[in-house]
C-alpha cells in the first residue's frame, strides 16, 4: 500500500502559529467557566484576576498569558501578597470578597506558601 500525504499534513515553511492572544484567552476560559455552570460573581473575579495578571506580564515584558510558566505566575502572586492579603481579592471597584472562602485549609496554606517563597531571579 503506498502512503500520500494529506493536503493538511504539507508543511508551509513560512508559517509559524503565534500564540493566542490575552484577550481571546481570556474570553475563551470566561466562555468555558460560564458554559461549566459558574457563577457571575465567579466569572467576573477570575476575568478580572486574568486581566490583571496580562497587565502585570505586560508592564514587566513578560511573554502572552498562553506562554507564561509557573514563575511568572508566583511572581505576580508574590507582588500582590506584598500589596496586602493573599486571601482577600479587591476589585477595581473597591468591592473585596474573601477569596479565600470555600478553599481548604490545606489549599491556602499552599496559597501562602507559593506566594511567600523565595524565587530566584525575583525579587521579594
Amino acid at each position: 500500500m503506498v502512503k500520500t500525504r494529506l493536503s493538511s499534513q504539507v508543511p508551509v515553511p513560512n508559517y509559524h502559529e503565534e500564540p493566542i492572544s490575552d484577550d481571546d484567552l481570556a474570553r475563551e476560559f470566561l466562555l468555558d467557566l460560564g458554559a461549566s455552570g459558574r457563577s457571575e460573581k465567579t466569572i467576573f473575579i477570575y476575568g478580572d484576576s486574568v486581566k490583571r495578571l496580562s497587565a502585570f506580564g505586560h508592564e514587566l515584558g513578560f511573554p502572552p498569558l498562553a506562554l507564561m510558566d509557573k514563575d511568572h505566575v508566583r511572581h505576580w502572586l508574590t507582588s500582590l501578597h506584598q500589596k496586602g492579603s493573599p486571601h482577600r481579592y479587591t476589585s477595581d471597584t473597591g468591592a473585596s470578597t474573601g477569596f479565600s472562602s470555600g478553599v481548604s485549609k490545606r489549599e491556602s496554606a499552599k496559597i501562602t506558601l507559593l506566594t511567600t517563597s523565595t524565587l530566584p531571579g525575583f525579587p521579594r
